[in-house]
């Protein structure tokens, strides 16, 4: 039965006015207040709240699958899902909008004790969650492994989607970490992005998304990589210790700007370089773990960052690490 909360709407929006230009704050906590302000006043979630759907895995709400719960809902709910092991893939209905998918670190009453964020483990076969044509959806707090390991596949795949929100998931052990392919205007922070076998977060062909206060770490390809995607903003990441490129920006051809902006990030001890290929992106006042007065990254043509931080940034974890 469903469990109705509230009635009320809570109507949220995502903005992006970008424009490809170097503005050079006064001090570190003008950056980080500006950087936080972009994310409470320009990125709004648009889900309207509506019915409430509770997962627990043993079995002390309306389901155990994270799945089944979302199969039921309909737009403006929200699944809770509480702590424990979900073996399965889950695959969002194409075309369907309004969704939150809340992962929370407790148990729900009355049975149970763990106190971890829940788990989302899938069977190697596919993508983990996975969404298509749909707009609007918030996935948060999870621990999220197990894709196929081939393919454009990811831990959480996207495909032309907009207005979401990816925050607070520790996403390890997957293809790729986060793949965004054409979708546009989306947020991704907060999220721990380690460990999986080719790049941590992937942005194909998706544009006018703010990747913020990321740690995409020890991936065996890329912390990040995009390609063909324009008017991104990525600031206040970690991207380290990565077998090849802390970050790599391509961009197939000169006719079609990048105009990416890559500021005020730590990119430190990675395999390789860090890339820009044929992209007209702006890389300001990034950490990279020395104290040089300017740095090169490697491209067609060399972009250089003529104003490197002088000490790294601190980047906060999400509440799944």
């Amino acid at each position: 039965m469903r469990k109705i909360i509230n009635k009320n709407k809570l109507v949220f929006g995502i903005i992006f006015v970008f424009v490809c230009s170097i503005v050079i704050p006064s001090s570190n906590s003008t950056i980080i207040n500006r950087s936080m302000t972009l994310e409470k006043n320009e990125l709004y979630n648009r889900i309207n709240y509506n019915d409430v759907w509770i997962v627990d895995d043993e079995g002390d709400g309306d389901f155990t699958s994270v799945q089944d719960a979302i199969d039921n809902a309909i737009e403006g709910d929200t699944i809770c899902v509480y702590s424990g092991i979900y073996y399965e893939n889950v695959e969002i209905e194409k075309g369907k909008n309004n969704l939150n998918i809340i992962g929370y670190n407790e148990e729900y009453p009355p049975t149970g004790s763990d106190d971890f964020c829940p788990i989302i483990h899938g069977d190697r076969t596919t993508n983990v969650i996975s969404a298509e044509d749909s707009n609007n959806i918030k996935i948060d707090g999870f621990n999220i492994t197990g894709s196929k390991l081939s393919g454009e596949i990811g831990g959480i795949y996207l495909r032309n989607c907009e207005h979401c929100v990816i925050s607070n998931n520790k996403v390890w052990d997957n293809y790729y970490g986060i793949y965004f392919d054409y979708t546009d205007n989306t947020g991704i922070w907060l999220n721990n992005v380690a460990l999986n076998e080719m790049s941590g977060i992937v942005l194909v062909n998706s544009h006018r998304n703010l990747i913020s206060h990321n740690h995409a770490e020890n991936n065996g390809w890329n912390g990040m990589i995009t390609d063909g995607a324009r008017l991104n903003i990525i600031t206040f990441n970690s991207f380290s210790y990565n077998t090849h490129n802390g970050l790599k920006i391509w961009q197939d051809s000169f006719s079609t700007p990048a105009c990416n902006s890559v500021r005020y990030n730590n990119i430190v001890d990675n395999g390789e370089p860090d890339e820009n290929c044929k992209s007209f992106t702006i890389w300001h006042n990034n950490w990279w773990g020395n104290t040089e007065s300017f740095h090169i990254i490697t491209g067609i043509p060399p972009k250089f960052d003529l104003n490197p931080a002088k000490f790294p940034f601190y980047i906060p974890l999400g509440k799944c690490i």
